[in-house]
This record gives structure tokens, sequence and C-alpha cells, in this order.
């Protein structure tokens, strides 16, 4: 019902304020521009309810990207094929259409709090759940007298305890829905868990060939398409860069990437040449030069990785490459480290968006691999799209750019 409310409002809205405000169109122009602004909302509406299944905040900020590229795409489209159409409607249906979406994910997000019953053995913490619902400790395997939306339990340790296996099952034959407590959290959190990984988890740590097949045709698409534009501000980059200092204006290093492979990733120098200190980039770094900061934090020294991308070395979106050293390091002390090296390194990542620039500490590298496996169990073409949206606000709040 509420699509069709919505359609109808985005259908009638536009035609009857042009009216009013004495626009005369034709029919055809009508009936084309009406039929491109509902399949625009119905496009958005899809692409926004994937949106919503990541542990990410959907805002208008959000929304407004996701309305404003499917618009975009249809006025294209319209333009390139010569159909008739209108853009004074196609511009109110575009508004109409980010006020209406706005509002609902506004609705959902202020919606009712709901109330779960835990099944508590002592390591099931609210911490790491969500904060807007309520919560009520069970200590007995008996069903809630009180009205609740769910049951949250760790199964797996559950499986041996006859009574509270029983319990889960009364749950579900009483239409209570019951929920794994890891499964939640990893879902709150944006995180994967090492620590409770289970066996069956291990098989969806691999991702499948069609999915690493769609990512890779997508990158080399999408790459092709950004290379004109990109290429023009790289050249205006090397030159400042050689004007500001002397030294190459690439840097090259080699870093692990697809299946453990060496490969050699390309930026633009942003510190100073032939400074001799190997550690790894501090705040406030006395190496990074005036305008390497600039660059940093616009992400303008990835550029070249681009290059990377299309030799097959990178993706777009993906765990971010580290150095042999440091792999070698962390791989010998972190369980499963390696796991990250199932799919290409990328440009931006889950990990990068969430935890921002990551210190030389186990704390904060066995964190980041938790941000990375999450990634690559939900590996999709939604979850890239959250990471795109969520890189280009982090550009454009300056967080995270070391």
């Amino acid at each position: 019902m509420q699509l069709i409310a919505q359609l109808l409002i985005v259908i009638i809205v536009p035609g009857l304020l042009l009216h009013l405000s004495g626009v005369n169109l034709t029919a055809s122009t009508v009936v084309y521009s009406t039929f491109s602004n509902s399949i625009s909302l119905i496009v958005a509406r899809f692409v926004i309810s994937k949106l919503v299944n990541y542990p990410t905040p959907i805002t208008l900020i959000s929304i407004f990207p996701v309305v404003t590229t499917v618009f975009a795409v249809a006025f294209l489209t319209n333009f390139i094929f010569r159909i008739d159409y209108s853009r004074p409607t196609i511009l109110l249906g575009w508004a109409i259409a980010l006020m209406l979406l706005g509002l609902t994910q506004y609705r959902r997000s202020n919606k009712h709090q709901s109330t779960f019953m835990l099944v508590s053995n002592g390591e099931i913490s609210t911490d790491l759940l969500p904060h807007e619902h309520n919560y009520i400790k069970l200590a007995t395997p008996s069903l809630p007298s009180e009205a609740c939306d769910g049951v949250i339990a760790d199964i797996e340790q559950l499986q041996t305890d006859i009574a509270w296996s029983k319990f889960l099952c009364e749950c579900t034959l009483n239409n209570i829905p019951v929920y794994d407590y890891p499964a939640v959290t990893e879902l709150t959190t944006g995180r994967t868990v090492i620590t409770k990984l289970s066996s069956a988890d291990f098989g969806r740590l691999h991702p499948d060939p069609i999915s690493i097949y769609t990512k890779r045709c997508l990158d080399l698409l999408l790459t092709t398409i950004a290379l004109p534009f990109t290429l023009p501000v790289l050249a205006v980059a090397a030159i400042a860069i050689n004007l500001e200092s002397k030294g190459p204006v690439v840097f090259k290093q080699e870093r692990v990437g697809y299946r453990g492979r060496s490969f050699t990733i390309y930026k633009l120098r942003t510190m100073v040449n032939d400074h001799g200190d190997k550690a790894l980039t501090r705040e406030n770094d006395a190496r990074i030069t005036r305008l390497g900061n600039a660059l940093r934090r616009y992400r303008i020294d990835e550029l070249p990785q681009l290059l990377n991308v299309l030799r097959g070395d990178m993706s777009l979106i993906g765990p971010r490459p580290e150095q042999r050293e440091l792999v070698e390091q962390y791989s010998s002390k972190i369980p499963f480290y390696d796991y990250r090296h199932v799919v290409r390194p990328g440009i931006s990542g889950w990990a990068q968006i969430n935890q921002g620039y990551v210190a030389d500490s186990s704390r904060d590298t066995k964190k980041k691999l938790e941000y990375d496996l999450f990634y690559i169990r939900h590996l999709s073409v939604w979850l890239d799209l959250v990471i795109i949206f969520r890189t280009v606000i982090t550009i454009i709040s300056k967080v995270g750019a070391r």
C-alpha cells in the first residue's frame, strides 16, 4: 500500500503543480515523464531496502545520492534515446521521491521499541545489542508471560543443555522468533568476531565464483568510466608534486593481495623523498608535505590505484592491502588473519570507513580483521554501494585520512 500511495503522489503531484503554473504538456510528454518517475521511484526504493540490511545509518545523507543517481540515470536514458520527456516533471518527481523516501526512513528509524528476552549464560552482553530495544533476561527455561518480539540466545552453547534447547523449540512452535546472539551482534557491530566463528562459518568466508566474477566486471566497468575524469586530476597533482619537492611523482611499494600474492601498489608521493624513515604513518607525521596532506585528506593520492584495479591486483572495494612484513607479523599473532586475502584488496573498504586509520597494535588490527571478515561474509553489490557512499561522506568530513 505504501508503494502504491507513493507512486500516486509521484504521478499526480508534478503534473498538478505544472498545470497550476500554466505549463502545458503534450499527452506523450506527460506519459513518458510520469513513467520515468515511477520506475525511478521503484528502483530507488529497492536499492534503499537493500542498504538497510547492513549496520550503517541510513539517513537523508545516504538517501540523497541513491535517489539522485537513479533519477540522473533515468534522465540520461531519456536524453540519449531522445524520448519525449519534461525536465520540470522529472525534477519535481526527484524532489518528491526524495521527500517521500526520506520521510519513510525517518518513520522507520523512530518506530516503537521492541522487547526481547535474553537467554543469558554469562556471556551475553546488551552492550553489543541495538540500544533502541528493551531486553529482559530469563532465569529459567519457561515461556515468558508478557508479550515479546523474540528471544536472543547463544544457540551453539545451549545445544548440550536439554532444558534450554527444549525451551527454544517451544518458542519457535509458539511463533516467537529465536535469534542467534553472535549473528545479532555481527549485524549490529558490522564485525565478525573471530572467537565466535563456528565450523559452518568457514564455508561462508569463501565467496562464490559468480560473486567474484561479477565484482571484477563491475570494477572494470566503473574504472573505465572514471578514468577520463581522474586523469586531469592526476596530471594537475603530478605537476604540483614536482613543483613542491624533488623526487618521483608516483610512490611504489610491495603489498600482499589476492590469494596472498605480492603486487606493486601505486600512490601519489605525499612525503619528502629519501626521508629514510620506514615507520608507519603517524598522526601529524613530519614526513608528509603540505601538498601531501591535502592529497591524503581528499584521497587523491589513491587515484593511481585505478591502474592496480585494471591490472587485477586490486578491486575498488575490499580489505586494504598491507606490507609483506606486517602480514607475516599479524598472521603469526592473530588467528585466521590470512582469510582477508580470499578477495582482492580494495582502494576503500568496510574496515576503513568504520574504523578509520589503524595504529600498529594487535588489538586494533584484530578489530580491523573482524570488519574485513564481515565484508567477506556479506560480499555483495549492495554492501559495496554502502561503502562507496560512506567513503564519499568520509572524504567530505575529512575523517580517517593519514
